[in-house]
């Protein structure tokens, strides 16, 4: 299994290879999670800038996941990786509910 800040360093560079022109990965935030069945799992939260807030991911997303999937198998990582996709602008958002 990868140390964690190895998954986010493989996570960002694999994402930002598959992300549209112009969109950014500002960073790659990972934790050991459990899937559904309780097996261990990756959470992986790809932070884009906040413009890319503002357009459509669209069929570059299933890109991105598969790209982020692909570079942790091939460096060993055998736990299952969530992958999540926010701003900072939503993150910010979500920790204060009354912005």
């Amino acid at each position: 299994m990868m140390q964690l800040p190895e998954v986010n360093a493989a996570a960002k560079i694999a994402a930002q290879a598959k992300l549209p022109a112009g969109m950014q990965v500002l960073r790659a935030e990972s934790k050991a999670v459990s899937d559904a069945e309780g097996k261990e799992a990756l959470r992986v939260l790809l932070v884009l800038d906040d413009a890319a807030g503002q357009r459509d991911l669209g069929d570059a997303a299933l890109s991105v996941i598969v790209a982020v999937l692909d570079a942790l198998q091939q460096r060993g990582e055998t736990r299952f990786p969530i992958i999540e996709f926010a701003t900072n602008a939503e993150l910010q958002a979500d920790a204060d509910p009354e912005s």
